[in-house]
């Protein structure tokens, strides 16, 4: 996402290791106590970054599954928060074959994203 300028929020929980990438920008975070998320017993977790605050509420049980994350945009107008809240995890279920594969109608035509301004001003060697 890099390459486009931007990263969608919550991107960070699909890569295979997310403890290294949500961690690697924190400078300073806190175990926030047990609390309920929907019903279910979570450790909550707090994190301070230069540019974000992000809450993660994990569940207190055998999988240990994010519940709730939350992420605070402090440097944007109005500190906007995006928040997202997961539930009915099921690790057991298989992933059929073809599930991620692309299914495209016969003639469809691939289209480029468009690059922000702050993507091209880097890839160009501007100062965004």
């Amino acid at each position: 996402m890099k390459v486009l300028g931007f990263s969608p929020p919550f991107s960070d929980l699909l890569h295979s290791d997310p403890y290294a990438i949500l961690t690697k920008n924190v400078q300073y975070g806190f175990y926030a106590g047990l609390t309920q998320v929907e019903g279910q017993r979570s450790h909550h977790l707090a994190f301070q970054e230069k540019k974000i605050d992000w809450q993660v509420w994990i569940e207190d049980g055998v999988q240990c599954v994010p519940l709730k994350l939350v992420i605070t945009y402090k440097t944007l107008p109005g500190a906007p928060q995006f928040i997202a809240v997961f539930s009915h995890w099921d690790l057991a279920a298989p992933a059929p074959d073809g599930m991620f594969a692309a299914n495209l109608p016969a003639g469809a035509d691939r289209i480029a994203f468009q690059a922000t301004a702050n993507a091209e001003k880097k890839t160009k060697g501007g100062t965004p």
